[in-house]
């Protein structure tokens, strides 16, 4: 969401486009932290930080320590906002962020503890940018389903914080979804998509009430080798 003051300062009109990153100011984050037990099946938690709650500072530091000691840190467009806006409000508020401040200087081209699917997918830069939406609605994933990005402004205003937030962490599970496509493409493995997603929906369905809003991943969508025009054999009904 835009900072009013600092908005009013560059001059900028919110109404002409999506204003640039520094004019941001953090409403809520979420994170979906997933891990694999000793017996190799995924576990699932999700954690979110908003202003319904806490302040920018506490938000930054809620981040910093959720993720500095992940293996991976996976975004979509990440490097070109969501670390861009935390680490300008990590030096806003004054709260350190060493690990997002890592984040931010990993090379474009070379792979590390960032995963940014929009430039993975998009070839950094050699096919044209595209929206989370235009992703999860080629792979069937459920993502933006009662909540859009332009919407939170006016949301802040009527204090319908639940909402918000459940469109956070709605987003960060449809870009987990989004990589898992990606990588079963990269590694020539369909079976991540059926595995991960399946444990996904059994976490889902475990704890159905408080992830609720979550209800739209609890079931795996079609998935055909070749796609329904070549009529190639569903994988879910291989039981893979």
């Amino acid at each position: 969401m835009t900072d009013p003051e600092t908005l009013a300062r560059a001059g900028n009109d919110s109404t002409t486009g999506f204003p640039a990153w520094p004019l941001h100011q953090l409403v809520c984050a979420s994170t979906l932290i997933v891990e694999r037990d000793r017996d190799g099946r995924l576990n699932f938690n999700v954690e979110t930080y908003s202003r319904s709650m806490m302040g920018e500072r506490a938000i930054v530091a809620s981040v910093e320590r959720t993720i500095e000691k992940a293996f991976e840190v996976q975004t979509f467009n990440g490097a070109g906002f969501d670390i861009p806006v935390l680490l300008n409000r990590s030096a806003i508020t004054g709260e350190p962020a060493p690990t997002i401040a890592k984040l931010h200087a990993q090379p474009r081209f070379r792979q590390g503890v960032h995963v940014d699917f929009l430039q993975e997918m998009a070839g950094y830069g050699a096919a044209p940018r595209f929206r989370l939406a235009d992703a999860c609605a080629n792979f069937g994933i459920p993502v933006k389903i009662d909540t859009s990005g332009e919407q939170v402004a006016d949301l802040v205003e009527r204090g319908e914080w639940t909402q918000i937030e459940n469109y956070c962490e709605t987003d960060v599970v449809a870009t987990w979804l989004t990589g898992l496509y990606w990588r079963s493409a990269e590694r020539s493995s369909p079976d991540l998509i059926v595995e991960g997603w399946n444990a996904l929906a059994a976490w889902i369905k475990s704890d159905a009430m408080r992830l609720a809003h979550l209800s739209p991943y609890a079931s795996l969508p079609p998935i055909h080798r070749g796609g329904s025009t070549l009529g190639e054999v569903d994988l879910a009904e291989l039981g893979i």
